[in-house]
């Protein structure tokens, strides 16, 4: 009996003795070579995701970034605290239209029930007021029951999305609950990436705007200018870019991470306003002052 293969079944050990035969190899050899394979193949398998963490104690709210709008760009913190919340809120204009933080959340965690909360951005400042104030009331009543409540955002939390003014009220009403927030890729970050811009270096400023884009920033050639979330037209801006000699590396992103994603130069966009939720990177042209 060989030492080798002394707990293998009998069939097995037939087999190894003809392969060994065959192969003129001894079997601990061909024995050692299977371990070898074996332990190679488990060390290129992708390691196994953890659980989640276990749910936590409420009440808390918690604001959640979900990056651009590709869900692989979703963190596993972000895809984390949707898994488990008691409760998961995302905000849209309208009851009856799907924003689109819903639509990524239910692409990472399509099991999980998102409940709607109705933010009318078109609406005048007291009508906006109101419907922040009717979706917070949404907020506090699950906090009043102990849960744990996440609000996600599109992009980043803590910039330019609604989340701020949310937790705000509530803190107003419920100042003891804990508010957190769970950072998200903005879509500046996703379109450098994607275009392969370098939005700082030492001793270079990053301005990021809302729309209009100050002539301070866009004439210091050591500063990156992105204009995001903004529907600038793309004449003046294109016109102004090249002005600051900014135009040949200036790019615009729209719907980055969507589908219809479109990446262009801004010296191609034809003239006219560029669409809502786009993007635009104006690179620093000096490295410092």
């Amino acid at each position: 009996m060989h030492k080798s293969s002394i707990y293998l079944p009998d069939q097995l050990k037939g087999d190894l003795a003809a392969l060994a035969v065959r192969s003129g190899r001894a079997e601990a050899d061909l024995i050692r070579q299977a371990i070898e394979r074996l332990l190679a193949v488990a060390d290129a398998e992708p390691a196994a995701r953890s659980a989640p963490p276990p749910r936590r104690p409420g009440p808390v709210l918690i604001g959640v970034g979900l990056g651009p709008g590709d869900p692989r760009q979703v963190t596993q913190l972000a895809e984390d605290t949707l898994l488990t919340a008691d409760r998961v809120f995302a905000v849209s204009w309208t009851p009856r239209s799907i924003g689109r933080a819903e639509t990524v959340a239910r692409g990472v965690a399509p099991t999980v029930p998102i409940e709607r909360l109705t933010h009318d951005i078109a609406a005048d400042a007291a009508g906006r007021h109101e419907s922040l104030v009717a979706a917070a009331r949404a907020l506090i009543a699950a906090l009043d029951a102990a849960e744990v409540v996440a609000v996600v955002t599109l992009g980043d939390t803590s910039m330019w999305s609604v989340f701020p003014d949310l937790a705000n009220e509530v803190a107003a009403q419920r100042p003891n609950v804990p508010i957190e927030m769970v950072p998200g890729i903005t879509s500046y970050q996703s379109l450098a990436a994607a275009t392969g811009t370098t939005l700082a270096r030492a001793g270079q400023r990053l301005v990021v705007v809302d729309g209009h884009v100050p002539d301070d920033a866009l004439d210091d050639p050591t500063t990156t200018v992105v204009v995001y979330k903004g529907s600038p037209d793309a004449g003046p801006l294109r016109d102004r870019a090249q002005a600051a000699g900014r135009l040949a590396q200036a790019r615009v992103g729209e719907l980055i991470g969507l589908p219809g994603q479109r990446i262009d130069e801004l010296a191609q966009v034809p003239d006219g306003p560029i669409s809502y939720l786009a993007t635009v990177i104006l690179p620093a042209v000096a490295d410092h002052r």
